[in-house]
């Protein structure tokens, strides 16, 4: 008789949550949990944060789903706007983190952090006004994953992620070598997959409409220099003024926001 082994799926799940229960540690241990503004937990990404958060309009009492919750300041942050939170992650250790965050600021009673995949979401169905995840759905398994997400939503909820775009195969090729430290740990990239065009569509054709938006094409150093730097230097201002004549160089930017609506 053969011997049974795990998919590649499992191992890959099992990776990311050993990983993240390191990480998770780490940043119980060391990390402040104090959630005052975004800047400090998105690496350069506060321009697509902020597209973001401006599609959300209003959130006050709205039913929020935080996908892929990791130690929970993006629950806090919308908890702290009068919205009430849940969030789930592969790695305990972070939940255990995100719970301890929104304890830390006050808001318990608004966040409840559970210990859940993206393919086997646990939540009932049409429960969610809005879903919101930042660089989550490029860990996961797409048609499971998405399965779930379009069950959880509300009709006419709207679902919002922020994801590396993977049409650009030098900034591909240094996300797997040169840029795979987190949290000062050197991370195994092969688990992950940078949404493309195609994914987008994909995905896109469970709902009854999406669209999505392009960032940070030079002004990708912003992952490096901050967002002050950048800004300072009005590299945004350029990648508007290039990828408005030039739209093809829309593929080779480094960041997309990515809009799911369920009517």
């Amino acid at each position: 008789m053969s011997e049974h082994k795990p998919s590649v799926g499992k191992i890959a799940l099992r990776s990311e949550e050993e990983f993240y229960d390191v990480v998770g540690e780490l940043i119980i241990g060391r990390e402040c949990l104090k959630v005052e503004e975004p800047e400090r937990f998105l690496a350069g990404s506060m321009d697509a944060f902020g597209y973001m958060i401006g599609q959300m309009g209003s959130i006050q009492g709205k039913n929020i789903l935080d996908y892929g919750c990791a130690s929970g300041w993006l629950s806090v942050y919308f908890a702290k706007h009068g919205a009430q939170l849940e969030g789930f992650d592969v790695s305990g250790k972070l939940i255990e983190a995100a719970s301890m965050r929104a304890s830390a600021n006050g808001v318990s009673y608004a966040c409840n952090f559970r210990k859940m995949t993206a393919e086997e979401l646990e939540y009932p169905d049409e429960w969610f006004d809005f879903v919101v995840g930042i660089s989550i759905l490029h860990h996961v398994e797409l048609k499971p994953a998405i399965y779930h997400l379009q069950r959880v939503m509300k009709k006419g909820a709207v679902a919002l992620f922020i994801e590396p775009l993977g049409e650009n195969p030098v900034l591909n090729w240094a996300r797997d070598r040169v840029f795979n430290i987190h949290h000062g740990l050197k991370k195994d990239k092969s688990t992950e997959h940078p949404l493309t065009y195609d994914n987008i569509h994909t995905i896109g054709s469970k709902f009854s409409d999406y669209h999505w938006r392009e960032f940070q094409l030079i002004s990708m150093v912003r992952r490096f220099l901050g967002d002050t730097f950048t800004g300072a230097m009005c590299l945004q201002k350029l990648d508007g003024w290039l990828l408005a004549r030039l739209p093809a160089l829309r593929r080779l930017c480094r960041l997309v926001v990515i809009e799911f609506h369920k009517i």
